[in-house]
C-alpha cells in the first residue's frame, strides 16, 4: 500500500447497530522520522441535522495477537521475498 493511503470496505460482518459501516487500513508517513505505521481504519455513516450525509472514522494500531494480523504479516512477508521473481508457471 502507498504510503498515507487508506481504503475502506463495506463491513460485510455488521451485526449490531454499534458496529462499523466500513472497514480497512491506513499507511501513514511520519513527516519527521519518515518511519510508516499501519493503521486500521472504521467508518460510520451518520447524517446531520438536515439529513446530509457523511462519514465518521476511527484510527487503531492493529491487534498484533490476531490471527488476521499474523496472516497479513506472513502474506506481505512472502509477498516481498518473491515479489521479483519471475513467474513461471503461467499457463498460457
Amino acid at each position: 500500500m502507498s504510503k498515507n493511503t487508506f481504503f475502506l470496505f463495506n463491513n460485510n460482518k455488521k451485526r449490531e447497530e454499534r458496529h462499523p459501516d466500513m472497514l480497512g487500513d491506513a499507511t501513514v508517513e511520519c513527516p519527521f522520522c519518515k518511519k510508516e505505521i499501519e493503521l486500521q481504519v472504521s467508518s460510520y455513516k451518520k447524517y446531520t441535522k438536515n439529513q446530509d450525509p457523511y462519514l465518521r472514522g476511527t484510527f487503531r494500531l492493529p491487534d498484533t495477537g490476531s490471527e488476521y494480523y499474523k496472516k497479513k504479516v506472513e502474506d506481505e512477508q512472502k509477498y516481498e521475498e518473491n515479489k521479483d521473481k519471475p513467474i513461471d508457471d503461467i499457463p498460457f
